[in-house]
């Protein structure tokens, strides 16, 4: 090391050893979430894919937010030890807990489901499955209606259209009925159909 001093009666110097980096400090966490709902005759079904990059400490726990009228299905990855939900408010939380320490990357996918009770009045809204405690979450929302619905969005908020072009392979073989993203939470989609 070199060092220039100016004239000062006294020096200092301070550092963080390589071994400590982070010590004590909470992770960064940002997520790119795939929301894609499947609407058939009286079912919304809902599967998003998080993926958690995360950095400055490791993450033990995953929380996230689903709407209070979805029923979660299941929260699964390999590295899921277990998950629970529990009421938050308006909304419902989940739990998740790792078999090791997520350090920089961590994938998981939460499967939702909601019955429509009067088919002759649907107009199911998509739901926003939200991360918790993430300094960012961003993604896409994908909606593919059953062959029998024809269906139209009545209002769109937080939500900027997709072409189907910019779908990666494995998504761009379904030919989905509407295709959004965001850039951040909350958004709105209600439909009528």
């Amino acid at each position: 090391m070199q060092a220039f001093v100016g004239a000062a009666p006294t020096v200092r110097i301070d550092w963080t050893a390589k071994s400590e980096g982070a010590a004590g400090l909470a992770a960064v966490v940002n997520v790119q979430a795939r929301h894609q709902v499947r609407i058939d005759e009286g079912v919304v079904r809902t599967q998003t894919q998080l993926a958690y990059e995360i950095s400055r400490a490791e993450v033990s726990q995953l929380l996230v937010d689903v709407p209070s009228d979805h029923r979660v299905v299941n929260v699964f990855d390999p590295n899921v030890r277990q998950w629970e939900v529990k009421p938050a408010g308006d909304k419902q939380r989940v739990s998740v807990q790792l078999f090791q320490p997520a350090r920089t990357t961590q994938a998981l996918v939460v499967e939702t489901e909601k019955l429509l009770a009067d088919m002759a009045k649907l107009e199911p809204s998509i739901p926003a499955i939200q991360a918790v405690d993430v300094v960012r979450q961003q993604g896409t929302v994908l909606v593919k209606l059953s062959p029998e619905l024809r269906g139209e969005v009545t209002k769109r908020a937080g939500l900027a259209q997709l072409d189907a072009a910019g779908l990666p392979k494995d998504l761009a073989a379904t030919p989905w009925d509407f295709l959004f993203r965001y850039a951040t939470l909350p958004f709105e989609l209600p439909l009528t159909l």
